[in-house]
């Protein structure tokens, strides 16, 4: 996996500022939750352009943070840990200014994607000899059950994640899961991509009781998944083919909301955007797909202008009772790292 290397660096040790920007991971669904052979975990993903992260770090005589109430604890947190790992490697106290920030718990990849900004800007301000995006996520404990935000961090695109390997006992291997499939979407699609107001997704201790309450996914149901990504999905990108995208994101989307719906309270996690899924699909033939425990849920559309469209009567619909619409573009590149 690529570094993430800003030019222009300054002597370490002198006022260096390092800005690291990149988008929101959508993460469609795991492929083999609680397998008992094979692999385990697994998964669809993609990166989007906007929402984003946007955060710039710079030498200082104290480190602290420029940024909302919400995420400075986990900033400090994260650049405790980079301190605690490093050894015999340079640390300074440093400025961390975030201009641009990803909401939590809604489904966007936020913490892995914040975190492995903050993580390249301080390697790179620091001059660290290794910066590898491995590495640096080691560091932050990121990456355990799945790895699309990570890979999507420094890949852009589309992402099939192969989930990790299991041995006997059905335990897993730490070596991290393979990346198995990366395709660009062409430049011209559109995400649409649907927020209800003040919506959470299930996380943290919520999360793990999920998880354990739930029990394994069926073999049939992972058939079924990997089926619609080989057969259908990924064709879909190389032939061009929004529409056929967008349907068989549709059915993954719910095939994996159906499985998750006792810990969620149904295919999708709020009812605002079960009721434009529906709505959706009477008007146009395909719903939408939730990314990760939601709220935020998302389909495919095949130009700008269409994507507006759909967009407008969206939020005729939808906008009075708290629903947002977005349309956003695929992000098919990495991460990006300057330095000045």
């Amino acid at each position: 996996m690529s570094e993430l290397v800003g030019g222009g660096l300054g002597v370490c040790g002198h006022p260096t500022v390092v800005t690291v920007e990149t988008g929101a991971r959508l993460h469609f669904g795991l492929l083999g939750v609680g397998a008992t052979t094979g692999r385990r975990h697994g998964g669809l993903g993609l990166m989007i352009e906007q929402p984003g992260v946007r955060l710039r770090v710079v030498s200082s005589p104290e480190t602290e943070f420029d940024c909302s109430e919400a995420l400075r604890g986990r900033l400090a947190e994260w650049t405790a840990r980079m301190v605690a790992v490093a050894g015999e490697r340079v640390t300074t106290p440093v400025r961390v200014t975030v201009d641009a920030e990803l909401p939590a718990h809604h489904g966007y990849g936020s913490g892995t994607q914040t975190a492995l900004a903050l993580a390249t800007a301080l390697a790179t301000c620091w001059c660290w000899p290794e910066r590898s995006v491995e590495m640096l996520a080691r560091c932050l404990g990121r990456g355990g059950r799945s790895t699309i935000g990570m890979k999507g961090f420094v890949t852009g695109g589309l992402i099939v994640d192969a989930g990790r390997e299991l041995v006997s006992g059905g335990d897993e291997l730490e070596r991290p899961s393979p990346l198995v499939a990366r395709l660009e979407l062409p430049s011209e699609w559109r995400v649409l991509v649907v927020e209800p107001v003040g919506g959470e997704g299930v996380s943290g201790a919520d999360e793990r009781r999920a998880f354990g309450q739930i029990g394994a996914m069926e073999q049939a149901t992972t058939d079924r998944l990997c089926r619609l990504i080989l057969l259908e999905l990924l064709p879909a990108v190389t032939e061009g083919e929004a529409e056929l995208f967008a349907r068989a994101l549709g059915e993954y989307g719910a095939l994996v909301g159906g499985y998750f719906a006792p810990a969620q309270g149904g295919v999708f996690g709020h009812r605002l955007v079960a009721e434009a899924d529906g709505w959706l699909k009477r008007a146009r033939g395909i719903g939408l797909a939730q990314t990760s425990w939601g709220p935020v849920a998302a389909t495919v559309v095949a130009s700008a202008d269409e994507a507006e469209d759909w967009a407008g009567r969206l939020r005729s619909e939808f906008a009075p009772r708290g629903l947002t619409v977005r349309v956003t573009a695929p992000r098919n590149v990495g991460a990006s790292c300057a330095s000045e």
